[in-house]
């Protein structure tokens, strides 16, 4: 793809740039290609990047650099300071990716490498939300948000199921 003379890369291409496991960068078209799928991913994604940032904060309670374990409520941020970003960190980014409205009571999780497990609990009582990413011993990586998920194996091979 071509913009004002210089190539930029295609999703896919940046899909493959951002990816964490050989799964995830042998699978990157077919991600491009599944809108259902590619929600899942991108959502799981976006969760573990904030999980990641996390790491050596007073929120997180592990003790070693590369995990995570936490549990925190989010702040309640009125239009405003949500429309400007203020007061913004992981645990608001995650309540935020989990649910537009204030409604999130609780978010715990733990990440080690490349896995990770978060749930966002809900302050009516709903179930909770779970995202999930883990990676099998033979490489393949599985997505999960609620009851969508997502895997792919180190042949680029996607597959997509609603539990």
């Amino acid at each position: 793809m071509y913009y004002a003379g210089v190539q930029m890369p295609s999703r896919t291409e940046i899909r493959q740039l951002y990816a964490n496991t050989a799964a995830e960068k042998k699978a990157a078209a077919s991600v491009e290609k599944q809108p259902e799928a590619r929600a899942v991913v991108d959502a799981v994604n976006i969760v573990y990047d904030n999980v990641r940032r996390l790491d050596e904060t007073s929120v997180d309670a592990s003790e070693g650099r590369g995990t995570v374990e936490f549990e925190a409520a989010p702040k309640k941020r009125n239009g405003f300071q949500k429309a400007i970003g203020w007061g913004e960190t992981p645990v608001e980014s995650i309540a935020m990716e989990a649910s537009k409205k204030n409604d999130i009571a609780q978010i715990s999780g733990t990440m080690d490498g490349a896995e990770m497990d978060v749930s966002v609990s809900f302050e009516d009582g709903r179930d909770p939300l779970i995202y999930s990413k883990t990676v099998a011993k033979n490489g393949e990586v599985f997505f999960q948000k609620g009851n969508e998920l997502v895997g792919m194996d180190t042949n680029g091979l996607l597959t997509f199921v609603t539990l």
